[in-house]
């Protein structure tokens, strides 16, 4: 990771970007808690805060220290079965449930198995602030501060918190709770992190409340927490730290620059990164991991690294992660398994300060969009669009000989401690450019499709989506479920990393060719019951049996899969010529011959599983038996359609039927047609791989060519509104 990143500085400095010089040890608190206020006089005073709409700092140079931040254990009252009946009582009740709680806190004892008096909070913290000046190496802050500013007065505070006894902050508390309690009946706390504070969290398995850690940041009188002094708290943590020595007698040679002057002798710093739950600490080895230790070295003896270069890589990191430069210099990826992101970070090497949504066009989805993800009637793609309109800009006014670098970067969360760069790669826009073109032409390398028509967002009106190219992230997403055979549900599973889709697009070379052959093989495992469900929607006419993700499932996988046959070499000019492909034509024409059949003789009901569709897995395991047995089938549905194609006709018929009918006639010449071809074609027994699979599926999702009125099949499916009405 020090390497990746070491490099990124590189780019920022190249680029003139000027880097706040912010100390890695003053961090953003986040999430949610109670704030508290500690005056001059009179009772503690407490808030909630909430780190999305406050911006509170702290100081933390590793897990266990952090300024003026703690943590309250809860419960706080003594929680009892006189208490828990009443409770679950007044469930729905928030007056009710606060005066419970100020009832209780006002006639029991405030527990003391907590972390507050077990180990008397307020010394903690004296003792964190305390510590705050560092190791011996380093200066005490409290002598670089000036005599009555907002920090001198915190540190001196301290005296004063020191003082507190078990039985006074038993009195603290026990007021600190009534002013919870009050403050939730009137909706200024949230109830959740009071009765978390107060009772604890309510453990249906345990059957009782449990304990809840709720955070907690300390304020004094004289703030803390305003942006004057957290600028005065860094200034003075930079004075702290040694200076770097450029003489040759002292220090040591930095590993990445070559220069010498002050390294880092203990652990890295530790940096607030978006996406990852943890602090991400630069360089993480465990000692008590054998591996770390195998040469008696760990953490920062492992390399040299100089202080200077060690604040420049953090801040680097700060700056490309900016909130500011989400969707352009990245953001939040998708993992293997539903629920879990990596972080993606992608820059213009020669100009990172780009403001173009490079993070957004690659990492992003069609969920993201808030415009259609098609374009022209839905038959271009979104994503070529954009990816063109990127790397245009991403150009700029610079000469046509120049071809701009990207380099794109991928954290991964392993634990709470460690982080890896799971990708590292760069790529030039040109080579972004020509993936994209192959990508577009790989969408297109499948016979036409009938478009399906859902709405792009919840309560959006539905549109008709036509199989483009996807987005990258799309594609992934494909992989994270696995659906039942009749669509009622679809399971979580664990999938493909953002890596391998990115490799499949930019198609290096032969590294990747093994694991698209697996991509289609798992492809097909998750989605096959999505294509054959659609197969039977379509000459059943029934839109409704398909929702609204299986029907962009559906979209997205037709795709992918000519995708992955365009970069195998399979060509739809050749391979619709072929066995698989016509196979799947021939369960596509019987199952048509199977619904003219339920329409004319069973008065329109029309199964759950059409003669075709039922055969697609039989063909697949063993494409000559399953030929076979399905040729003995069709017998009565073929003796049917010569009688009812060529018998006399009616002279009340409704066009309808007559239209039935010349339908029926054709389809059966169709079959016939069809079985030509394939008896010209070698027929194997063995089971059919997953390329020949794709091709089979495409086969009989594909639309037809001609009937016998000369038409498009594709003018019989539902017209725009009526699909419309029936996905809605």
């Amino acid at each position: 990771m020090l390497n990746e990143c070491f490099q990124m500085t590189q780019a920022l400095k190249r680029a003139g970007i000027s880097l706040s010089e912010t100390h890695p040890h003053i961090k953003d608190v986040m999430g949610r808690g109670l704030f508290v206020t500690i005056p001059e006089k009179g009772t503690l005073r407490v808030d909630e805060f909430d780190a999305k709409s406050q911006s509170l700092w702290e100081y933390s140079p590793d897990n266990k220290l952090r300024f003026p931040f703690g943590k309250l254990s809860g419960p706080l009252l003594q929680v009892n079965e006189e208490m828990v009946a009443e409770l679950k009582a007044a469930k729905n009740d928030k007056v009710r449930q606060c005066e419970i709680l100020k009832s209780f806190a006002e006639n029991r004892e405030i527990t003391g198995d907590n972390d507050l008096l077990k180990n008397n909070f307020w010394r903690c913290w004296q003792g964190d602030a305390m510590r705050v000046a560092g190791d011996g190496k380093r200066k005490g802050i409290l002598p670089l501060l000036e005599p009555g500013e907002p920090l001198e007065l915190a540190f001196r505070n301290r005296e004063a918190l020191g003082e507190f006894t078990t039985e006074k902050a038993q009195q603290e508390i026990r007021l600190l709770v009534l002013e919870l309690a009050e403050k939730a009946g009137e909706g200024r706390i949230a109830m959740e992190t009071v009765k978390n504070l107060l009772i604890g969290k309510w453990s249906e398995k345990e059957g009782k409340y449990v304990s809840k850690v709720v955070p907690l940041v300390l304020d004094f009188a004289v703030s803390l927490q305003t942006p004057e002094v957290r600028n005065r708290m860094n200034e003075v943590l930079l004075q702290n730290e040694p200076k770097e020595n450029e003489s040759e007698e002292g220090g040591a040679i930095c590993a990445l620059t070559g220069k010498r002057g002050a390294i880092v002798t203990d652990t890295f710093v530790q940096v607030n990164l978006p996406v990852l739950s943890q602090e991400t600490r630069l360089l993480a080895m465990n000692k008590d991991v054998p591996c770390h230790n195998r040469y008696g070295r760990i953490a920062a003896e492992v390399c040299s690294i100089g202080k200077k270069t060690e604040l420049e890589i953090a801040n680097a990191l700060l700056w490309i992660t900016d909130e500011q430069r989400r969707g352009k210099t990245w953001r939040s990826i998708d993992r293997e398994q539903k629920g879990k992101n990596d972080l993606l970070m992608i820059y213009r090497v020669d100009a990172p300060g780009s403001d173009v949504k490079a993070a957004d066009t690659m990492g992003g989805d069609d969920d993201d969009r808030e415009e259609d993800t098609s374009a022209n009637g839905g038959k271009e793609s979104l994503f070529v669009a954009t990816v063109i309109s990127v790397c245009k800009a991403l150009k700029g006014q610079i000469p046509d000989h120049f071809n701009p670098t990207l380099r794109c970067i991928i954290l991964r969360e392993i634990d709470r401690g460690r982080r890896q760069v799971l990708y590292s790669e760069s790529f030039t826009i040109e080579e972004l450019e020509r993936a994209t073109q192959l990508w577009n032409e790989g969408a297109k390398n499948i016979p036409e499709m009938l478009p399906l028509s859902y709405p792009n967002k919840k309560g959006a009106k539905a549109s008709l989506h036509s199989v483009v190219a996807p987005f990258l992230m799309a594609v992934l997403k494909l992989y994270q479920v696995q659906w039942k055979s009749d669509l009622s549900a679809a399971f979580d599973v664990h999938g493909i990393s953002y890596p391998d889709v990115l490799e499949v697009f930019l198609d290096r070379g032969n590294r990747t060719r093994f694991s698209m052959n697996e991509m289609l093989e798992k492809l097909l495992r998750c989605m096959e019951p999505v294509l054959q469900n659609l197969g039977w929607c379509i000459h059943a006419k029934a839109w409704e049996k398909l929702s609204i993700p299986a029907k962009k499932n559906a979209v997205t996988t037709l795709a992918t899969i000519g995708i992955l046959l365009h970069k195998l070499g399979y060509k739809k000019e050749v391979y619709m010529n072929e066995m698989a492909y016509q196979l799947g034509r021939l369960l596509s024409l019987m199952d048509s011959l199977h619904v003219f059949y339920c329409k004319a003789v069973r008065g329109g009901d029309i199964p759950p599983q059409l003669l075709g569709n039922a055969f697609l897995s039989v063909v697949c395991d063993n494409p000559a038996e399953g030929i076979g047995r399905l040729m003995d089938r069709m017998k009565i549905y073929q003796a049917w359609a010569n009688k009812y194609a060529n018998e006399k006709r009616k002279g009340d018929e409704t066009p309808d039927e007559i239209k039935q009918r010349k339908l029926a006639g054709w389809c059966l010449g169709e079959i016939g047609r069809t079985a030509e071809k394939i008896h010209g074609l070698e027929m194997s027994e063995n089971r059919m791989s997953a390329v020949e699979k794709s091709c089979l599926l495409l086969g009989y999702l594909a639309i037809s060519e001609k009937k016998s009125s000369g038409e498009e099949v594709g003018d019989d499916s539902p017209d725009v509104e009526e699909e419309q009405e029936t996905t809605l």
